[in-house]
């Protein structure tokens, strides 16, 4: 008898050990930040710098920035040229993905309590427009009273399963200064403040360090100019030319 109490017993724990597991699985997929990915590779002046949405060559040599998109298209844009760099933030209704995968309950009445999908897009502010670096996508769960979500986020942050998409864009926003200095152009913040070259500006650039941390994006409910999905990546050239 007692052996079948104990295995029982061990039946019910590794049972309970596998729901918590399948439930962090699912958490975790469900949480990821699409297109959060990125690669930075550095060479003296040249700053390479690699999204889903294309590569970007900060080439200060040469005062450009070059692009070239998944297709294989090319193009450029001067460094004297670029205004800033800039994360936008918008949001959309979820509510498909969450009658279906998420479940639904009678507070999604409420809209304050509906799930959205978050959309950060970290762009090159020129003289000749924006230019997308890279498009991020999470997947936000909003039930009421929901204390297992953050808790599942915290056991996933801990092994690094877990990033929230606004860290991501910041991260990626402050890789794209760091390039832009080390290619020679001294991005102070926002869309106009922008020195030259120290030997141009009278000052001299300053260094990686001197960079402030990067701020979080305010996670404004409205859309702003969101470009396609990274699988139909379409953003215009310096040139006007597609």
């Amino acid at each position: 008898m007692q052996r079948y109490d104990r295995a029982v017993a061990v039946g019910f724990i590794l049972a309970a050990v596998g729901a918590a597991t399948a439930s962090l699985g699912f958490r975790a997929f469900r949480s990821r930040v699409k297109g959060r990915r990125f690669e930075v590779s550095e060479q003296g002046e040249v700053v390479t710098l690699r999204t889903q949405l294309g590569t970007y060559v900060f080439d200060g040599p040469a005062g450009k920035v070059h692009l070239e998109r998944p297709d294989g298209a090319r193009s450029f844009i001067k460094l004297r040229d670029v205004r800033g760099v800039q994360i936008r933030v918008g949001y959309q209704p979820a509510g498909v993905e969450e009658f279906f995968l998420e479940g639904w309950n009678i507070t999604d009445l409420d809209p304050d309590y509906r799930d959205h999908r978050m959309h950060w897009d970290v762009v090159l502010n020129t003289r000749h427009g924006a230019v997308a670096l890279a498009h991020m996508t999470q997947y936000k769960k909003r039930d009421w009273f929901d204390l297992a979500t953050p808790l599942q986020h915290a056991v996933l942050g801990m092994v690094g399963l877990y990033r929230d998409g606004a860290d991501e864009a910041a991260r990626l926003e402050h890789q794209t200064l760091r390039a832009l200095r080390r290619a020679g152009l001294n991005v102070l913040g926002g869309y106009d403040e922008i020195a030259p070259r120290g030997a141009l500006a009278g000052v001299p650039v300053p260094t990686d360090d001197d960079l402030p941390l990067p701020p979080k994006p305010a996670t404004a409910p409205e859309a702003i100019d969101l470009p396609p999905p990274p699988d139909n990546p379409r953003w215009e050239s310096a040139s006007g030319r597609r």
